[in-house]
């Protein structure tokens, strides 16, 4: 009730205080707890999707995506984009849909498109696109993929401060696959961590007799693919 709302804002009053900071009234909202531990968007989801788990249509792929779509219009910041991620790939990593030259793009195209709505989710979805590039498909049109990072990176780093995280995403993703030498945009980046991304070479703490901060893309990506590193099987489960 609302004696209760007013004390635990009391309580964060107090405890902010402690490290002289206030809570902004402009960014401050109360929201009621869901019932138990139920959440609206996993049955919402749990009814888009395809009844073969196995392998996917496009038609169903592409429905299932739109579903995705809705509900994290309906309920923002929860993990449906995750789930999704994490079920249209096998055990194996493959992607469950069966792609042509033609779906590759698009594919990648709507899978980036998630990255801009789920920040968190970026890592993830170069983690499929890194599958699909390693898969015969990838392999022979390696060219089409790249051309599309290559377009995208441009169109981020006209703010680099902003989309920094997005960048270093991206340029691991292209450093630790070998295709750096294929883009046409090469920035300079400011930011010293995504500076050592691109180019493959710490420039943070460089002089440090006692401990190694960067190593390098190459090195790394050798030890185990995005996907293992980033344990995508293990989404958010929403019961």
């Amino acid at each position: 009730d609302f004696h209760h709302r007013l004390l635990v804002i009391k309580l964060l009053q107090a405890a902010l205080k402690a490290f002289d900071l206030e809570l902004a009234e402009d960014k401050t909202s109360i929201h009621e707890l869901p019932e138990g531990l139920f959440r609206p968007w996993v049955s919402l989801y749990h009814a888009a999707y395809p009844k073969n788990l196995a392998r996917l249509r496009w038609k169903e792929f592409r429905e299932l995506y739109l579903a995705v779509l809705r509900i994290d219009e309906r309920h923002p910041g929860t993990g449906v984009i995750d789930r999704f991620l994490a079920d249209i790939l096998s055990r194996r990593g493959q992607l469950k849909l069966r792609l042509t030259r033609r779906r590759l793009l698009k594919v990648t195209s709507m899978l980036i498109m998630l990255g801009n709505r789920r920040i968190k989710a970026f890592p993830k979805i170069l983690a499929i696109i890194e599958s699909v590039l390693h898969s015969p498909l990838g392999q022979q049109h390696t060219a089409d993929i790249i051309s599309y990072i290559d377009i995208y990176l441009e169109a981020l780093s006209q703010d680099e401060e902003r989309n920094a995280y997005l960048i270093s995403w991206l340029a691991y993703f292209v450093v630790s696959n070998g295709l750096k030498n294929h883009l046409t945009f090469r920035p300079n980046y400011k930011d010293p961590v995504t500076r050592s991304v691109f180019n493959n070479r710490g420039h943070v703490f460089r002089n440090s007799r006692y401990f190694r901060v960067f190593e390098g893309c190459r090195a790394v990506a050798k030890k185990r693919s995005m996907l293992e590193y980033l344990d995508i099987f293990n989404p958010p489960i929403g019961t």
